[in-house]
């Protein structure tokens, strides 16, 4: 069998895919076991969007209620997060590369409680580094 050009760009193609998807798996398996404070599993496993993202010091505001804001690349919002749901840890298998993470989803439609309350997503858990915000 001759190889073609075509032949090339697929093969080529279809590595670039695999190293793609086995990144954002990596990405999303430092979250493996992570916990919120009540015991919940803060990472959901979707294996497309993922629900867990990384956060960096200038875009995390704790307010003197001890409240957070935090914005979001993926959805590209500030989500408010209630004092209760953030913890002050570092995520171990991060190594420090980011200040904070979130995960959480959009909602479809809800109203905000005082343990959920941004009217626009439902978050899971926030991490945020000790000394890092």
């Amino acid at each position: 069998m001759k190889i073609t050009e075509e032949h090339f760009w697929i093969a080529g193609a279809t590595a670039v895919l695999f190293m793609v998807s086995a990144t954002k798996a990596w990405l999303h398996d430092v979250y493996d076991g992570v916990r919120s404070p009540t015991g919940q599993l803060c990472c959901g496993g979707d294996p497309v969007t993922g629900d867990c993202e990384g956060l960096v010091d200038e875009f995390i505001k704790v307010q003197s209620d001890g409240s957070a804001v935090v914005f979001s690349k993926r959805y590209g919002a500030w989500i408010t997060i209630a004092k209760d749901t953030r913890t002050w840890m570092t995520i171990p298998a991060d190594k420090g590369v980011h200040a904070g993470h979130y995960c959480g989803v959009k909602r479809q439609a809800s109203v905000p409680t005082p343990d959920q309350p941004d009217p626009f997503f439902t978050t899971y858990c926030v991490f945020l580094s000790p000394g890092g915000v």
